[in-house]
């Protein structure tokens, strides 16, 4: 494990995929997933996940589309819990769009972009600072996910949140 960057509100964690990846609570039989549909490759892609594997989950995955060169990513899936948490539904939408505006993402796309670089499964977690709700912790579980087997074309994010995955 690696810090990336912490703040008073929000730590950024990762870990190299070709290591042993931790159990992290309450993400467990998520990484088991992930390494079931990855088997020897760089990464499983978006389309090894069937709607019926995801059952545990509905609402709290998170798709996003990720462009190399310039590095950018688009929310291809940004589930219902995510909306209803963070009152706004940014799927379709390019992170470098939301810069600046309710779901700052200043601080996510260079850390996005160095687990694509890198690939490596991240837990970030804190409180919804940026909307001024301190008192509302949350957590992402992100692992990667590649269409070519040779570069990371996808991130697939678990959101959880006061006990709701």
């Amino acid at each position: 494990m690696a810090v990336w960057k912490e703040t008073e509100n929000w730590a950024f964690e990762y870990f190299d995929i070709n290591e042993k990846l931790p159990k992290i609570a309450p993400f467990e039989s998520f990484i088991d997933l992930w390494q079931e549909k990855r088997g020897t490759r760089l990464a499983p892609a978006w389309n090894d996940f069937q709607l019926e594997d995801l059952t545990e989950w509905w609402g709290s995955v998170i798709v996003l589309d990720c462009q190399q060169t310039p590095f950018d990513f688009c929310y291809r899936l940004f589930g219902s819990n995510a909306v209803q948490l963070f009152g706004l539904d940014i799927t379709g939408k390019w992170a470098s769009e939301l810069i600046g505006g309710e779901y700052d993402l200043e601080d996510d796309i260079p850390f996005y972009e160095m687990l694509v670089q890198n690939p490596s499964m991240s837990y970030t977690y804190g409180s919804i600072h940026w909307q001024n709700r301190h008192h509302i912790k949350c957590a992402f579980l992100e692992l990667p996910l590649s269409d070519d087997n040779k570069t990371i074309t996808n991130m697939i994010s678990i959101l959880h949140h006061d006990g709701v995955q």
